[in-house]
């Protein structure tokens, strides 16, 4: 008997192999890299408690977001929007922050040729300034949103009346603390997380070394005159925490896949 993949939970770790063996049969383990990536974020989840985190951020050929950051800005083509779709399908929440539902309006669901597909989301809003009029609390299977202990208790109250889930979590010089996100997922029972943030947040999250995964989906010919500097996106810290793994050409664009090194 041979296995590919030794499950970390040391609740029944071993115990497979060891029954076979005392029952007589020969057993080798021999680890296969595509069944442990496969479980990644199992494995992730057993040995920390926290999330696997996948951060998606779509570029420009110069680097950039868009013209500004109030204003919506669409860079990707349509194979790499079904490729978004098809990474939202997998993972088990959708991550996106209160600035981009409050400029992207966004649904953050997932449409796929034959259906569309509601997920639950997560919103980081520290001060819990989100609008409920936006499409996201319709569209959506479920809310969460991770917010400070400096929200308002009337917006509390009223995030609540509404039926989403409030995710307190500290914060530190107005910010919210981002490494304890993914401990707070896990403690909600998911594995993988889809995280769609603008380019500051991305950066923190990835100058952090947050984000396990990080996907670039990066125009071959789209180039922006005069955009916001905010919208120029510095990832110098990238080569420096991550390692690209793949790169594959869609359409007009390219994918890059990084993993945490």
């Amino acid at each position: 008997m041979v296995y590919g993949y030794e499950d970390p939970n040391p609740t029944v770790c071993g115990l497979g192999a060891q029954r076979l063996r005392e029952a007589g049969v020969e057993v080798e383990h021999l680890p296969v890299a595509e069944i442990n990536d496969f479980y990644r974020s199992y494995q992730k989840k057993v040995l920390t408690g926290a999330c696997w985190m996948t951060g998606k951020l779509a570029l420009t050929r110069d680097g950039k977001t868009g013209k500004s950051l109030k204003t919506r800005f669409q860079i990707s083509g349509k194979s790499a929007g079904a490729y978004t779709h098809f990474r939202r399908n997998q993972a088990d929440v959708l991550l996106t922050s209160v600035n981009t539902v409050s400029v992207d309006d966004p649904l953050m669901n997932v449409r796929l040729p034959k259906e569309n597909r509601k997920k639950p989301v997560v919103i980081l809003d520290r001060l819990l300034t989100s609008g409920q009029n936006h499409r996201i609390f319709a569209e959506a299977e479920t809310v969460s949103l991770v917010h400070s202990s400096s929200a308002s208790r009337d917006f509390q109250e009223g995030f609540l009346r509404r039926g989403c889930d409030l995710v307190p979590i500290g914060e530190e010089n107005s910010k919210l603390k981002l490494a304890e996100v993914s401990i707070e997922l896990g403690k909600k029972g998911f594995l993988e997380a889809w995280c769609e943030v603008g380019p500051r947040l991305f950066s923190a999250f990835g100058g952090q070394s947050l984000f396990d995964e990080i996907v670039l989906l990066i125009s071959q010919d789209l180039t922006v005159e005069d955009s916001d500097p905010s919208c120029v996106v510095d990832l110098e810290w990238l080569p420096r925490n991550y390692l690209r793994i793949e790169s594959e050409p869609l359409d007009g664009d390219t994918k890059e896949v990084w993993r945490l090194k």
